[in-house]
């Protein structure tokens, strides 16, 4: 029996946090096995802060321009350390080689929390691909030096144990 100025309350546990992969920056060509730079932004949009201070950021390329973690490949990985507090975000900058073997159209994908370290209801969202494909050319070949010997000087006869002065002069005919 109830006292008459009481009152069943439920308490609901808050919904988590949720991260959201806001921006990406990359850029629109690259040659395979080169360096390129990649900027993302993530934002905790969910209602209280993350539940881990770490995890990571994975980098992946697809020739597919939907995201498919089972079609694509992972490039690299990035970890944030910290927890995210509501309505927080945090940028990344990094510097990324391209593999050598993708020469083709690819699109660049990032991924926050790789790992699945935070717990969300929702993860659909953090995931987002750059806003144009990454042209990713091949690597010039390499040019090999050919040398060749253009001139030699030496004395025509020498007595056996002396010393003698040799020289030639050499220049590169390749590239």
């Amino acid at each position: 029996d109830r006292d008459r100025n009481s009152a069943l309350v439920q308490v609901a546990q808050p919904l988590p946090s949720d991260l959201q992969v806001t921006r990406v920056s990359a850029p629109t060509n690259a040659v395979a096995g080169q360096p390129i730079n990649v900027g993302w932004t993530v934002a905790n949009n969910g209602n209280i802060q993350t539940s881990s201070g770490y995890w990571y950021d994975g980098l992946y390329l697809s020739t597919n321009p939907t995201f498919d973690p089972s079609q694509s490949t992972l490039i690299g990985t990035y970890g944030h350390f910290g927890v995210l507090d509501l309505t927080s975000n945090y940028t990344q900058n990094v510097s990324v080689t391209v593999p050598a073997n993708f020469i083709a159209t690819n699109y660049l994908f990032v991924f926050a929390d790789a790992g699945n370290a935070v717990f969300e209801l929702d993860k659909t969202n953090n995931v987002l691909g750059a806003p144009n494909p990454l042209v990713i050319q091949p690597a010039p070949p390499v040019l090999l030096a050919d040398l060749a010997v253009t001139a030699v000087g030496a004395p025509w006869t020498t007595i056996a144990g002396n010393q003698v002065n040799i020289s030639w002069a050499a220049t590169n005919q390749g590239p």
